[in-house]
């Protein structure tokens, strides 16, 4: 691949760029909804009521941002296929890598209630 031609992605990228838009604004939305539903205003998790209802909605969003922090890996792909090795570095990778590895250890369990919403502890403890 050394001699070859860079390929031209503008298509490509216009498309790729255009759909993280719109999925980032989706799960900007659909947090800023569930946190607005859930939590109180002294920032405590409301843990009475309708939360049973909102765990399934929360473990498909969770499911979506997984999703999309694997597609986000794409830009290092087209910073290749485009020979852009300069844009590429070790923090570049290293991140990526590191937040989906996040992302898979705390999926595996969706374990939600436990792990993410720390300050349900601090409600009962107080």
């Amino acid at each position: 691949m050394k001699n070859r031609k860079a390929f031209e992605l503008k298509n490509l990228l216009i498309f790729y760029n255009f759909f993280q838009m719109m999925a980032n604004s989706y799960i900007t939305i659909v947090t800023v909804i569930t946190v607005v539903t859930y939590w109180d205003q002294r920032c405590v998790h409301d843990i009475t009521g309708h939360l049973a209802a909102g765990v399934l909605g929360r473990k498909l969003h969770t499911w979506h941002l997984y999703l999309i922090k694997f597609i986000d890996l794409l830009d290092a792909v087209f910073f290749v296929l485009r020979k852009k090795d300069k844009q590429i570095t070790f923090l570049h990778v290293f991140h990526h890598v590191a937040v989906c590895w996040v992302y898979y250890r705390y999926i595996e369990t969706l374990d939600m209630e436990e792990k993410h919403f720390i300050s349900k502890y601090l409600k009962e403890s107080l």
